[in-house]
């Protein structure tokens, strides 16, 4: 029950400082992580078209994080890509939009 107040709280939150387009995204990047965690977790096979589904989800994820970047900033290219000139990725875990 606790827990569940504090998705409520979160959702809540999370809805009041973005938009209802981010908090669905934000939940579709929540199954793709926890079915890619679910592969490797439990040993399953990932066969290509579990992969090409995660692997699309994620580049819609990167993909709207870029145009809502562009949006705010009003920068476009590879000014967009990062942080006020520092070099510094806008998408994180590692990933850089600057590479593709």
């Amino acid at each position: 029950c606790v827990l569940a107040v504090g998705v409520n709280i979160t959702n809540y939150h999370v809805l009041t400082a973005t938009s209802a387009l981010t908090f669905q995204v934000l939940g579709h990047l929540k199954i793709a992580i926890t079915l890619a965690i679910g592969f490797l977790f439990f040993g399953e096979p990932i066969i290509a078209k579990n992969l090409t589904g995660i692997l699309l989800a994620f580049s819609g994820m990167l993909l709207y994080a870029y145009v809502q970047h562009v949006e705010g900033t009003g920068c476009t290219g590879a000014a967009a890509l990062t942080r006020v000139g520092k070099g510094i990725p806008v998408v994180g875990v590692g990933l850089s939009l600057a590479a593709l």
